[in-house]
């Protein structure tokens, strides 16, 4: 049976949601130091009034302290997930890196926000493996974990639900986790504002300034839609020589931190021919073990759900995209850098071999992927 963390407090029906998809609410980021109301502009869904936390006693990936005091002076982003996710994770903190590029200030300077990267799973994520995973995305990220008792201090005062899927095998530090998927607006008195749904895609920015009694002031609309990227992005067909039928389009993988032990694969499979095609398994020489994991969200948190198979019906097909079913690629052989190629081979239940290159892109392809999309819509 999975071990899932029930925060103490779920306080989510009291939550008054004012602001649902494609309305605007936003972050208000001044050049002067911001205490004050709610932040505007921004869709997220926003406590009618603020809530205090609580003291939590967590390190940082400096090995610092991290509680109420580091979260105290300006605008803060919290997200929870771990090093080990090859999908959610990764997606919602290059979103976060998008948002950070289009900041008008730097990092130090009165108004600039700060993200921190909670780890949910201490027992692999040392402080060096935060270290090197968020300054990946970015230098000014921060990487936050600490002993169970105290995530669970912190998790069930902002309503974070976590927990660990079954071990697959002997060893003990092989298994998935599951958790929320929001990102968490904390105000510079370290009291929580509002819960932004799940990022997927990077946000559409519109940045305007004005003049308020000889003050100038930075207005960042930020928007973040919970949706899906769909992976349309123009390139090659690659079909399977023993199974004339499928068709792989667009397969691709981005990169991942140095230090992650997975790495995810999307691809478009379509099946062109007049019986239904079952796939059983994947392998790639590069990899210990390729999965197909199914992503969905459930009692609060996003789970992954291992594919024994995967039927495209004739005449359908199905796609691997962020946020939904992905290749799940596990332990490294070597070192994984962009612009190289992944030979994944999927079986069928028929026997077949049918060999696909994936080819690795940075993160910014997800970006890319979407504009294409919308592109392609209008």
């Amino acid at each position: 049976m999975s071990d899932t963390r029930i925060p103490k407090f779920v306080s989510y029906p009291l939550i008054a949601l004012v602001a649902i998809a494609a309305v605007w609410l936003g972050v208000w980021l001044s050049l002067q130091e911001q205490r004050g109301g709610i932040p505007d502009n921004m869709e997220a869904t926003v406590l009618p009034e603020a809530r205090q936390l609580q003291p939590f006693a967590l390190r940082d990936h400096h090995g610092q302290p991290f509680g109420l005091a580091q979260l105290e002076g300006r605008w803060s982003f919290l997200f929870f997930g771990y090093t080990n996710c090859p999908d959610i994770c990764p997606a919602t903190l290059h979103t976060m890196k998008s948002v950070w590029q289009k900041l008008p200030t730097e990092p130090g300077e009165p108004g600039h926000p700060r993200l921190f990267f909670v780890s949910v799973d201490p027992d692999r994520d040392s402080l060096d493996t935060l270290r090197q995973y968020v300054t990946y995305f970015d230098p000014s990220f921060v990487g936050v974990t600490g002993k169970l008792d105290e995530i669970d201090n912190l998790t069930g005062q902002l309503g974070v639900l976590y927990g660990y899927d079954e071990k697959k095998n002997d060893n003990p530090l092989d298994y998935n986790v599951n958790h929320s998927g929001q990102v968490l607006l904390i105000d510079p008195q370290g009291r929580l504002r509002a819960v932004l749904p799940r990022p997927m895609i990077p946000p559409p920015w519109r940045v305007t300034t004005r003049s308020l009694q000889t003050i100038t002031e930075i207005k960042i609309m930020l928007r973040v839609r919970q949706l899906l990227l769909f992976g349309l992005l123009a390139g090659f067909v690659v079909t399977g020589s023993a199974n004339e039928s499928l068709q792989f389009d667009n397969a691709w993988s981005p990169e991942a931190p140095p230090v992650a032990p997975v790495m995810a694969g999307y691809v478009r499979i379509s099946n062109d021919g007049s019986e239904d095609v079952t796939l059983t398994g994947a392998r790639c020489p590069d990899f210990a073990r390729v999965e197909i994991h199914d992503m969905v969200e459930r009692d609060g948190m996003m789970r992954m759900i291992e594919q024994e198979s995967l039927t495209i019906e004739a005449g359908e097909q199905v796609e691997l995209k962020p946020g939904s079913l992905h290749m799940m690629l596990i332990k490294p052989r070597r070192t994984i850098k962009r612009g190289e190629t992944l030979e994944v081979t999927f079986e069928t239940a028929s026997g077949d071999s049918i060999p696909v290159s994936f080819e690795v892109k940075p993160q910014s392809a997800r970006d890319q992927q979407h504009d294409q999309h919308q592109h392609h819509h209008h």
